[in-house]
């Protein structure tokens, strides 16, 4: 009970917003771009650093968006943080269009700390089947760039032959990367954006700070509704929240450590239709200020055999720096049960209802106008339950208690059962009779027809680290090395450090990040690969 009583505190504590305020604490968001130019569907790697002046929390959670030059969101990405650093590979969709766009980086709650709280910089996406538009005009960009990258000499080999190696020399531990030079991009145009790209002011509804996890927000259309909303989210695992509405109709589910989720499925504890429920997004409406123009793109007859190379890289890239995908770590979702059946061990009945009749004596199965009712024995009374529990298949809550009753459990695994009151953030429920099933695909159950079913972004999943860096013994005259990316490495020490050029000639660039101790800074170094 001990355990159920301090998740219940958790998940209050953590869906606490702060309505219409100024927070109190300070963010700073810096994201470090393995490359500033990209084919469609080609790995681009991020390392994100969040630092908070809170010492109650830190956020578990940025986000990532590409942004177009008409100020629309076309790509999302949810990163999960760890001690205020992620990491993520962004590929682009293939829907989009070859064009210049603004990539950045927040937390739910950073924009509206300060100055430091939103990341911002251009990236190259090329796209073969979709040329660039047409955009006339120019606009003074001098103003808009927050931090320009400082020039350092990593290395004297300003020129190198293909499949050369180049020493680096790194005054500072950081994020280091090298990767072909964007031509597209004039220098101008290049460091970290300040927020005057946008307009002056935004007012925060809600500041949702998430120090233990993902925190979905909806809205529901009928603001005088009182009753429990069920959201469950399916992937790999299973994970359900319940939440009843505040005076403005707005719900908030927290998620905590769960984040391989596929769909959502989200009921209305009368059974009725949840077609009222509405998903906010969490990614923050920034619009652009009408000052700020993206520069256009503008692909010229002489870039064809430059841009064949780049999207050959491309294709080819993943070979080289294949990460080790593991997605997001397993969690525990499981209730801590009073008492488990393994119904493997039992002759198989026909329906829920006859099944807990004949094994599960903790549970009375009775009938009232037609309705099903379970009655579970609450253990240190030794009285029985008049109400129904709370009904789980696989974490989905089950209204519906005849439809529970006549499901057949023949791909279910096992019951779990809590003989006592159980407590759930501001619910309260007559014990739980929860299934599992055996693929973890509800067994079977008919997923009910007054649910509402919800696609949902996509978490970043975790990868191991990689060799970041093709070895020598690679590089013979007829190894195929397309490589535009040369090295990636989020934590790369101080000192030497070796680099081995590809096969596609051009200038590639030299980036490396270190935190100072108050900001981060940025050097930059080039060198050419001739052919």
């Amino acid at each position: 009970m001990k355990k159920i009583i301090n998740i219940f505190i958790l998940l209050l504590a953590s869906s606490l917003t702060v309505s219409a305020q100024q927070p109190n604490w300070k963010e700073s968001v810096y994201m470090h771009v393995s490359k500033s130019i990209a084919s469609t569907g080609e790995p681009v790697w991020l390392a994100i650093d969040v630092r908070t002046t809170s010492s109650d929390f830190s956020p578990s959670m940025a986000y990532v968006e590409l942004i177009n030059r008409n100020g629309q969101s076309v790509y999302q990405l949810l990163v999960p943080l760890e001690e205020g650093k992620g990491s993520a590979i962004l590929k682009a969709p293939h829907t989009l269009i070859s064009d210049h766009y603004l990539i950045r980086s927040y937390t739910r709650s950073s924009p509206f700390t300060g100055d430091e709280g939103l990341y911002n910089q251009l990236i190259t996406i090329i796209n073969p089947e979709k040329p660039a538009p047409a955009v006339s005009g120019d606009v003074n960009f001098e103003k808009f760039i927050k931090d320009s990258d400082l020039k350092a000499g990593f290395t004297r080999q300003k020129s190198v032959s293909k499949s050369e190696v180049v020493a680096l020399k790194l005054p500072e531990e950081g994020i280091l990367s090298v990767s072909l030079k964007n031509p597209f991009l004039e220098e101008k145009y290049q460091g970290r954006l300040n927020n005057r790209i946008y307009k002056s002011t935004w007012e925060p509804k809600n500041i949702i700070p998430e120090p233990y996890g993902h925190i979905i927000h909806a809205k529901i259309r009928n603001e005088n509704t009182k009753q429990a909303y069920y959201l469950s989210a399916h992937g790999r695992q299973n994970y359900f929240n319940i939440a009843e509405s505040n005076a403005q109709g707005e719900l908030f589910f927290e998620l905590a450590a769960f984040r391989d989720l596929n769909f959502l499925l989200v009921q209305k504890e009368d059974e009725s239709s949840a077609m009222d429920f509405e998903l906010i997004s969490p990614f923050i409406s920034l619009d652009l200020s009408e000052d700020f123009q993206i520069p256009a793109l503008k692909l010229l007859r002489d870039d064809e055999a430059f841009l064949n190379d780049l999207i050959l890289a491309g294709q080819v890239e993943d070979y080289y720096f294949r990460p080790d995908i593991q997605g997001n770590r397993f969690i525990n979702t499981a209730l801590k049960a009073d008492k488990t059946y393994f119904l493997d061990d039992y002759n198989r009945f026909e329906s829920m209802e006859v099944t807990l009749k004949e094994y599960v004596s903790e549970v009375y199965v009775r009938k009232s106008n037609r309705q099903v009712l379970f009655k579970v024995m609450n253990s240190p009374t030794g009285l029985v339950f008049q109400e129904n529990p709370l009904l789980l298949i696989d974490n989905m809550p089950v209204v519906n208690a005849n439809a529970f009753a006549a499901f057949d459990p023949k791909e279910i695994a096992s019951i779990d059962l809590i003989t006592r009151t159980f407590y759930f953030n501001d619910q309260v429920y007559a014990g739980v009779i929860s299934l599992t099933s055996k693929q973890g695909d509800f067994g079977g159950f008919e997923l009910p027809s007054e649910a509402l079913y919800l696609d949902y972004y996509k978490f970043a999943p975790r990868f191991l680290p990689f060799q970041n860096e093709v070895i020598l013994e690679k590089q013979q005259a007829n190894f195929p090395d397309f490589r535009n990316q040369l090295y990636w490495n989020p934590k790369n020490n101080q000192g030497n450090t070796s680099v081995y050029s590809s096969k596609l000639t051009g200038q590639y660039e030299v980036k490396q990040s270190h935190f100072d101790g108050k900001v981060w800074r940025v050097l930059t170094d080039v060198f050419e690969v001739l052919d």
